[in-house]
Parts: structure tokens; C-alpha cells; sequence
């Protein structure tokens, strides 16, 4: 089973914009499940979420916005 949503990623993030925060160009992360972020020896900043071993790059575009995101959580 396949789901498309013919909504823009753009709609997407306003609508939900209370729950879900913006972390690269093709990527909407709930905000309740981030747990916080990695800084790589390359420059890359990956994202770690609750109860997933797999990292997400942020861009840099986006990385602010995640920085006030997790300093307001503390």
C-alpha cells in the first residue's frame, strides 16, 4: 500500500507547524521526538531521535531553528 499526499512539504510544515519542525529541504521531524543533535568531524550536523539508532542530516538552512527548538526544551 502506497499513501501520496499531494500537499506541499511548504503546506505541510504550516499546518502542522505546533508539532512538526523543518530539518533539510525534504524533511518535516516531529519536535516531541527529538533528543538532540551531533556534531560531525566532517561539519555535518545529524539529528538523533527518541528510540531510533539512525541519525538525520540538518541543513544548515534549518539548523538554527532546531538550536532554538532544543534550548527551549531545557
Amino acid at each position: 500500500m502506497e499513501t501520496i499526499i499531494e500537499d506541499t512539504l511548504k503546506s505541510l510544515e504550516e499546518e502542522f507547524a505546533d508539532d512538526f519542525i523543518r530539518i533539510h529541504r525534504n524533511a518535516l521531524i516531529r519536535k516531541s521526538h527529538i533528543e538532540g543533535l551531533h556534531k560531525q568531524p566532517d561539519g555535518r550536523t545529524l539529528l538523533k531521535l527518541l528510540q531510533l539508532d539512525e541519525r538525520l542530516e540538518v541543513s544548515r538552512r534549518h539548523l538554527p531553528a532546531i538550536h532554538k527548538l532544543i534550548k527551549g526544551k531545557l
